[in-house]
């Protein structure tokens, strides 16, 4: 999860799918995305994940609610890789995944 104001392992989870993406993402991302493999494709595409780098962290809002966003380069197995940026949002004390 985030803490305070600084990226933490969510992104682990979340980009290395090893965790439940209840545990990961706001409820509206919860019943879009069932299963880690949608999240996956969704997020990825094809591949595996090697690596990420998170370059930036910025403030940013929704419809008048404050998140932040999260931009992550991440690597393939093989070569190439894609940039992420996710919207993150805080609940009960941890940020969530809201958008990307």
């Amino acid at each position: 999860m985030m803490t305070g104001d600084r990226p933490v392992p969510v992104l682990t989870g979340l980009l290395a799918v090893v965790a439940v993406p209840a545990k990961l993402l706001y409820v509206d991302g919860r019943d879009q995305f069932r299963t880690l493999a949608a999240l996956k494709q969704r997020l990825i595409g094809r591949g595996d994940i090697s690596g990420y780098t998170v370059s930036s962290v910025s403030d940013g809002s929704f419809r008048g609610h404050p998140r932040k966003e999260v931009t992550v380069e991440v690597q393939l197995t093989g070569g190439g890789g894609r940039s992420l940026t996710l919207s993150m949002a805080r609940k009960a004390g941890d940020y969530l995944v809201c958008g990307f």
